[in-house]
This record gives C-alpha cells, sequence and structure tokens, in this order.
C-alpha cells in the first residue's frame, strides 16, 4: 500500500521540534511492507505546494495528517487549526485516498476536530499498532470497526474507540530519520529526540497528558534507547538531542539507567532535558552532566507552596532551590519555568514566585507563562466549569486561557518588568510581543544551545517589556481571557 504521511508543524517558536511521532510510524508501517513516502513542512519554502506535488506523483492509497499541536500554547499567538484544513482540501482537489488524522494535537481533541474537518478516519492516542492496522484493514477490505483508538462514521454517527497502550514500549522501531533533513534540524537548534517513557505519573490539574498516553507509565529500557540514539548517530551525524518525555527524571532510576548506559558506551552527545525537582540527587545530577547534558529546564512552576499544591506538582519550593543548587554544583546551565495566573493566584503568590527565581542558584534565567490553556478533561476544565468560566457546551478547540481573577495584570507587569534584567526574564503571553520571535530567529541563525544562553537576551526582553502590550482580551461571558 502506498501511504503519504505529512507533518505540517513549521513551528520555530522556541525551536525547530522534528516530527519524531511520525517518523516513529513510518518505520512501522515499513516494517510491515508498506511504500511511504514522508513530507516534512519545517523547511519548505511552500509547504502545500510541496504536498500538493507529492499526492500527484505519489498517487497515495491512505494519507496521514501528524497534527502535533493545535496552537502554541501561548495566548497571544498561533492557531494553525485552518492550515490543516487547508492540507485536507489539497488532498480532495486530487486524489480520493482517504485521510486519516493523528498526533498529540489530534488527540486531545479528536471528536471536536472530526466533527470540524473533512476527515475519514482519526487515530486518539498512541498510533504505532493502531495505524498499521488500519493500512492492512483497508488493503485487505477487512473490517476496521473494531481498532482501539479510532474514529470513523457509519451512517453519518462518529464512532470513538477506545484507546490502547503499548505494551511492549522496546518492539517500536526506530525513527524513520532518513525522511528529513536531520542536518537542518541541528543548523537551527531543532535537536533530534528520542523517548524514554510512555505516560507521566503526575497528576498535574491543567495537564492533558493522560490523553494522549493513559495513567499508568511503561518504561523503555535503557539499551533501548541508547541503541536508537547511536543509530541516529550514525545515520545522520547529528549529535545534539533532546528526550521526547514531559520530565525526564520521573522515575529517577530510569532516567539514571539511561545516563548510566550513555556513559558505558562512549557515546559523545549533547542533550537538553525538562526535569522536575522531585527525586533529585547529587549523583543523579553528577550521571546527567557525564552522559552529555549541556541544559535543564527546570519546572519550578511557582514559588509558593499553596499554588503548587493548588496545581497537585507533587513538590514544594524548597526543592527546586535544592535542585538549582545541585544544577550548579555540577555547572549544568538551566532555565526555570514558571506558571502564572493558576486557581487562587494572587500578588502575593506572584511576588513568592519571583522571590524563587531571584534565589535560586546559579539559574541561567527564567520564564514566566501567564495564563493556563484549558484542555478537556483535565481538573482545571472541571474547576473552570464550577466557576462559570466555561459552558458544558463549549468546545475547547480554540484556544481558551485560564486566568485567576485574584490575578492583577497591570500589577504583575510592573512587579516583572522591574525585575526582568537581573532574573534574564521572559515573559510570555500577557506580555508577549514579536520581539521575541526575531530573539529566537537570531539565536537560531547563530545556533546558540541551550537558548536562553544567548548573550543579547537582556537587551531584547528589555525592548520586548518596553513596547509589550496585553496579548489576552476579556472575555465577559466565559469570564476569562482569550486570545485576541
Amino acid at each position: 500500500m502506498k501511504i503519504l504521511i505529512v507533518s505540517p508543524n513549521r513551528e520555530a517558536f522556541v525551536h525547530r521540534v522534528a516530527p519524531i511521532g511520525p517518523l516513529y510510524l513510518v518505520a512501522a508501517l515499513e516494517e510491515r511492507g508498506h511504500t511511504v513516502r514522508f513530507v516534512d513542512g519545517m523547511f519548505l519554502s511552500d509547504p502545500f505546494e510541496a504536498f500538493a506535488q507529492a499526492v500527484r506523483d505519489f498517487q497515495p492509497d491512505l494519507v496521514g495528517l501528524a497534527i502535533r499541536n493545535i496552537d502554541t500554547l501561548l495566548a497571544k499567538d498561533v492557531y494553525h487549526m485552518p492550515e490543516f484544513k487547508r492540507y485536507i482540501e489539497i488532498l480532495r482537489q486530487f486524489s480520493k485516498a482517504p485521510v486519516v488524522a493523528g498526533g498529540p494535537g489530534f488527540s486531545l481533541m479528536p471528536d471536536e476536530i472530526m466533527r470540524s474537518f473533512d476527515l475519514d478516519f482519526g487515530i486518539a492516542g498512541e498510533a504505532d499498532l493502531a495505524l498499521p492496522a488500519l493500512a492492512e484493514s483497508l488493503n485487505n477490505k477487512t473490517s476496521y470497526a473494531s481498532l482501539p483508538g479510532l474514529l470513523y462514521r457509519d451512517q453519518g454517527k462518529l464512532i470513538i474507540n477506545k484507546p490502547e497502550q503499548i505494551e511492549d514500549l522496546d518492539a517500536i522501531p526506530f525513527q524513520a530519520v532518513a525522511h528529513i533533513d536531520a542536518k537542518s534540524y541541528g543548523r537551527y537548534r531543532g535537536n533530534l529526540a528520542v523517548f524514554t517513557r510512555k505516560a507521566c505519573p503526575m497528576k498535574c490539574i491543567y495537564c492533558p497528558e493522560a490523553a494522549l498516553h493513559g495513567n499508568r507509565v511503561r518504561l523503555r529500557s535503557a539499551k533501548r534507547v541508547v541503541d536508537e540514539l547511536e543509530y541516529i548517530v550514525k545515520t545522520t551525524g547529528v549529535l545534539d538531542f533532546d528526550f521526547a518525555d514531559t520530565t525526564f527524571n520521573v522515575p529517577r532510576e530510569h532516567a539514571v539507567a539511561v545516563c548510566e548506559e550513555i556513559i558505558r558506551r562512549g557515546l559523545k552527545i549533547r542533550f537538553e532535558v525538562e526535569l522536575s525537582p522531585i527525586g533529585q540527587n547529587d549523583e543523579s545530577v553528577r550521571l546527567l552532566k557525564a552522559a552529555g547534558c549541556i541544559g535543564v529546564d527546570l519546572t519550578a512552576e511557582s514559588g509558593s507552596d499553596r499554588m503548587l499544591d493548588t496545581l497537585r506538582r507533587g513538590f514544594t519550593a524548597d526543592l527546586t532551590l535544592k535542585a538549582g543548587a545541585l544544577y550548579k554544583r555540577h555547572g549544568i546551565p538551566y532555565t526555570a519555568g514558571f506558571l502564572l495566573g493558576g486557581p487562587g493566584e494572587n500578588r502575593q503568590s506572584v511576588e513568592d514566585s519571583i522571590h524563587l527565581a531571584k534565589a535560586l542558584p546559579g539559574m541561567t534565567s527564567a520564564y514566566f507563562t501567564v495564563g493556563i490553556r484549558l484542555f478537556k478533561n483535565t481538573e482545571l476544565v472541571r474547576l473552570a466549569l464550577e466557576e462559570g468560566v466555561i459552558k458544558s457546551t463549549d468546545e475547547l478547540i480554540k484556544p481558551v486561557f485560564y486566568l485567576s481573577e485574584q490575578f492583577d495584570t497591570a500589577c504583575a507587569h510592573s512587579l516583572l518588568t522591574a525585575c526582568h534584567r537581573s532574573l534574564r526574564l521572559y515573559v510570555s503571553d500577557l506580555f508577549y510581543t514579536p520581539m521575541m520571535r526575531k530573539f529566537f530567529g537570531t539565536a537560531d541563525r547563530r545556533n546558540v544551545r541551550p537558548i536562553w544562553k544567548f548573550g543579547t537576551l537582556p537587551k531584547l526582553l528589555e525592548w520586548g517589556l518596553r513596547l509589550g502590550r496585553p496579548g489576552l482580551r476579556w472575555d465577559q461571558g466565559k469570564r476569562c481571557y482569550v486570545a485576541s
């Protein structure tokens, strides 16, 4: 069967992300004997024309649309859904092949996207088994009605099958990296990535991770993880990586095992990771450094223990301080991320977060995200419904952001602006301006790693805050902030 997979993602903010999810699917399809063509939109000058040309030349039997992002999660930024609709329109113009959508963005709101788009099929959750099974069913003209995670229409009615999680992660083939221009990602700070686990044990009230991978953590063996890293290095020559896990160090023992395996093999790579303050100690951070870690994105979230408890983060501000001290001791640059605007956020909790950011030892920079994107089936959406922020009939496919009524935007702007130089501060959403895209574009061209070490950051942030304007619009009817 001839299968065309397209990755429309062209987002370069904060950096260019290689399409690892679709590349795992390409590998799974090729392993089963299908002929696959892959269109990566990231570096194409006209991705729509490239896709149209691929449809005309390849004449696929099935087309897969990989929806990575619905939006950028920033309260004043890009909404990607119209782009995806354009791909489907192009396909319908040149082909009668059925189209199936999947990916993280699709899996967050599969029924809403199916109802909004002219799609034949959708796959919610992990598609590594479901997509090859769908291809086999279509090729052999057998029933696909019971395939896990499949969405389809039966006499006009939308059918949604329950997703199924993959048990043996080591059985997943390595990414088909030969289908992308890996060196271009390297030139523009776009690290390639591998995964070490599926699902997350954390229970944060705003996170939709369970919709993607369920609630039960499954681990990929350290040997298999490093086997894939070695394969990508030998195939592409790329040495810069990310780990595509929400928090690499949870559970700690598994992260330690991966680092030890990298060190044991003498694999000379560089990588950046997102870490939770939970469960770190001197030995785990030492191994992280020895394995090639060049930067940590520390999920501090808040300097207020009350807010951390409300968000169900599972740690305290003191634990964040201890993690920062470990990175400083071992010479690992790190940035700290803070999330403002959650339930009960007020001036005191904002000041607590700023105080923590100032107290973090050796921190390179801090970034504050203002407003929390609402995703269905999360505890935050339940709270928003109780508070009347949204209605049960509201579809959240277009970005809606929660912001506490106690959060004084003018006060927060004043507090953050006053300390931006000392913190090398980046404020997204509420004070987001095009200056930040210019900044990241310049860092792209200079291939700065990690991004937040870029030397001109303080000056650009000063301009951005001086020129900034609120990026949220208060919707009186919904009693919440939405993208303006």
